[in-house]
């Protein structure tokens, strides 16, 4: 392709996309994003068979890292990641388009948006009473059980003391009331029936805040259902309508990872307990690329944008990407420099090997 054709067919697209940016969907936006880079591969490549192999090597990937048929904890953990996305799928553009209307079809639907900050309560106050609490309380029985004179296993002392004290120091953000047992003290040389009851009570009273927590979300929860009902003439029908007509139940088990029975709540790596349950209503990790897949926002530096928003954002800036390798016709000057330097190495390895021979 020609300078001259390149910068005005980087023109049309401009001035389509001008035409276009009122509509901001991941649908039109992954789209162009395609688009572009199906003009990257017809600038780069001539030859039509080539287009024809590297597509399935654009598509699969699209399809299997996206995160929405195969679950990034069934991956090989070496190449995976059980704390967030992995890497390669964050290069994934199905990945952050199906995530952007994912959440926002959750959380943003007529039904669910009503109740989404009461369901979010209830499932993180949930999500501690009746899986982290057990979870830290079975390593604790362990770490007794291990520091005892009976058994002499070290290993495994050491392991569930780190899970303990990880998990404590991670977690005192998260229940500032409760005055966190001495780090210091969860240690193999330090831990005794001292050090075991502090822990045993800073457990009893998060479960005790849990329930709490859980109780005012669900009451708050039926006090806006009875609101709702009585806007509209006390009709019970009403609301069983709002949820039939906008409320996708198997989006639900997806979002909340319930669509297995097997599913896990909880997972162990790396001396931590790591949350599978409910995604979309725990609050993310801050950074760029640190949030967990489905979370319902993203934290980069003090703001707090919305996973819908933001995933626009990536899609969009590798749009730009694509359209700035376009237009310099970057991709298929690097092909033919690479090409170039090929045909000068084999040429030189040529001209040593005749010279060998003439010796």
């Amino acid at each position: 392709m020609s300078n001259y054709r390149r910068k005005e067919l980087a023109k049309k697209i401009t001035a389509s996309l001008l035409l276009l940016s009122f509509s901001a969907q991941p649908y039109f936006s992954t789209a162009v994003f395609a688009t572009l880079l199906g003009l990257n591969l017809s600038d780069t490549f001539k030859k039509t068979v080539n287009i024809y192999i590297i597509i399935p090597f654009l598509v699969i990937p699209q399809l299997i890292l996206s995160g929405v048929f195969i679950s990034f904890d069934q991956l090989n953990p070496k190449v995976s990641n059980v704390k967030g996305v992995p890497w390669y799928s964050e290069m994934i553009v199905s990945r952050w388009a199906f995530e952007a209307i994912a959440t926002h079809q959750f959380m943003n639907n007529k039904f669910e948006r009503e109740f989404y900050i009461y369901d979010k309560a209830k499932s993180q106050a949930i999500y501690y009473k009746d899986y982290w609490v057990p979870a830290i309380s079975n390593h604790l029985e362990k770490a007794k059980k291990y520091n005892s004179s009976f058994y002499l296993n070290g290993g495994a002392l050491n392991y569930s003391l780190d899970i303990i004290r990880n998990e404590l120091k991670d977690k005192h953000t998260i229940f500032p009331a409760i005055p966190t047992p001495d780090l210091s003290t969860i240690k193999p040389v330090s831990f005794n029936d001292s050090t075991y009851q502090q822990i045993h009570q800073y457990l009893d009273r998060v479960k005790t805040i849990c329930i709490k927590k859980y109780n005012k979300a669900d009451e708050l929860h039926e006090n806006r259902r009875k609101a709702i009902m009585k806007e509209n003439g006390d009709s019970l029908f009403h609301l069983g309508r709002l949820k039939a007509m906008h409320q996708n139940e198997d989006l639900e088990k997806f979002m909340r990872n319930s669509n297995a029975l097997l599913s896990n709540k909880i997972l162990e790596y790396d001396r931590r307990l790591w949350q599978k349950t409910d995604p979309v209503y725990k609050d993310p990790k801050p950074g760029m690329f640190s949030a967990h897949l489905l979370a319902p926002y993203k934290i980069v530096g003090s703001y707090h944008i919305t996973t819908y928003s933001y995933n626009l954002i990536i899609i969009w800036t590798g749009s730009l990407i694509l359209f700035i390798l376009l237009y310099f016709g970057i991709m298929s000057k690097a092909l033919n420099a690479g090409k170039s330097a090929r045909y000068t190495i084999r040429k030189k390895s040529k001209l040593l090997s005749g010279k060998q021979t003439e010796l």
